[in-house]
């Protein structure tokens, strides 16, 4: 009896064997195996946006963040890249969309693009903030503000509806703001609040198209004044007026990131640290886009 369960086990064991390997076989010669990802050769990076893409304020030249993280890119990464950078200083949300529909080469940029990289809001707000300047109260002028976010919102989404209708895959990134005059008017919280409130709109329109990620430079704000107690003595002081910020008579306050020329662009230092923010996010999302399929 032992004799005869022991082979019955054998039996069942080696039908169990033959199917397993039958299956196999099966799978192999019908069933392809998923073709790895090639990883891309080259970087074909476009920038686009407002004056913060063309690199207003660089003293160096090098086109803002696009030539230094153009210049990071290829270090980091030891590929060649190719960056064609399509900045317009002045350019609101609308207006780089015009662009974008009006330009056949923009248009092809796009599509041939590994990373799209996008500055866009500083002028729409601007723009809202010079129409309300003679307003009495901090309270009015930020309720201007939230009045024009539902005009912002449209104009934003129709723009990378656009961008992403020339470009299905390649990943979108989207700058915030920050506020240039903060260390001038340090005790007017209220002008932060309004950047934050259009900033929030950049960052939860990236949640609604696919591949696009949301890049924070909000500290340019603070420039060297890194601290709260740092802050508590700027805000402490009395602000300059703006005749006297836009004369350029003062010289106890400024910004470290902040251009003296303007008061209003990153510096050198300040297209730096949009750069390595920038960088950061692209090194993070790098597997949606430096491989192929």
């Amino acid at each position: 009896m032992r004799l005869k369960h022991y082979l019955k086990n054998i039996i069942y064991s080696l039908i169990a064997i033959s199917i397993v390997g039958t299956g196999t076989f099966y799978l192999w010669q019908y069933v392809k195996p998923a073709e790895p990802p090639h990883k891309i050769t080259k970087i074909n990076l476009l920038t686009i946006g407002d004056s913060l893409t063309e690199g207003v304020g660089d003293q160096q030249h090098e086109q803002g963040y696009s030539g230094r993280i153009t210049r990071e890119l290829k270090s980091h990464y030891h590929l060649p890249v190719k960056t064609t950078n399509f900045g317009k200083a002045g350019d609101r949300s609308d207006q780089i969309r015009s662009r974008v529909l009006a330009q056949k080469n923009i248009q092809r940029k796009i599509s041939q693009s590994n990373i799209i990289v996008l500055t866009v809001g500083g002028n729409d707000l601007q723009q809202v903030l010079l129409k309300n300047a003679t307003v009495k109260t901090p309270q009015a002028l930020t309720a201007s503000v939230n009045s024009s976010t539902k005009t912002y919102t449209r104009h934003l989404q129709q723009l990378l509806t656009t961008v992403r209708s020339f470009n299905a895959d390649a990943p979108i990134f989207i700058f915030g703001n920050y506020n240039p005059v903060y260390v001038y008017f340090a005790n007017r919280a209220d002008l932060n609040q309004d950047v934050k409130l259009y900033n929030n709109i950049n960052q939860q329109s990236t949640r609604q198209v696919k591949k696009a990620y949301y890049v924070d430079i909000f500290d340019l704000t603070y420039g060297q004044y890194t601290t709260s107690k740092l802050r508590k003595e700027l805000t402490n002081t009395s602000a300059i007026s703006m005749q006297t910020l836009l004369s350029d008579t003062h010289s106890d306050v400024h910004n470290d990131y902040i251009s003296d020329d303007d008061h209003y662009h990153p510096n050198s230092r300040g297209y730096d640290y949009m750069t390595r923010q920038l960088l950061q996010r692209i090194k993070q999302k790098e597997i949606v886009w430096i491989n192929q399929r």
